[in-house]
């Protein structure tokens, strides 16, 4: 007899996601890292509950080893992102091409780790 797994079709619930957090934390922790840095969709929607897929823009999950998490994301999403998420997390929106000098993605990205961390990948 062939059983398949079934779907999940109620979302984790933010005890559960806390606690997600809180296993990499420890991880972080174990291997003296100031960040865990994500741009996998699998991984972002385990630690947050908010799926997307892959285009040419980057959506970055950010971890420090205390504090809030930040989710770097295009600002057109900022709304979707606010919909879907159940994790306590600081959201950082940036405009899309041409963006203005310090509000692109990758500025901003730079913006929010410490020089010189010890970060994961």
């Amino acid at each position: 007899m062939n059983s398949k797994p079934k779907a999940i079709k109620i979302p984790p619930t933010k005890e559960e996601l806390a606690g997600r957090l809180e296993k990499v934390r420890d991880m972080m922790e174990k291997e003296s890292l100031d960040y865990y840095v994500s741009y996998d969709p699998t991984n972002i929607y385990y630690l947050t509950n908010f799926a997307f897929y892959i285009h040419e823009r980057p959506f970055i999950l950010i971890i420090p080893r205390k504090g809030l998490p930040k989710m770097l994301i295009p600002l057109l999403e900022r709304g979707h992102f606010e919909l879907k998420t159940l994790t306590e997390i600081e959201i950082v929106s940036y405009k899309e091409f041409p963006a203005p000098n310090g509000e692109n993605w990758f500025d901003l990205y730079q913006s929010l780790l410490d020089n010189n961390a010890k970060i994961f990948p």
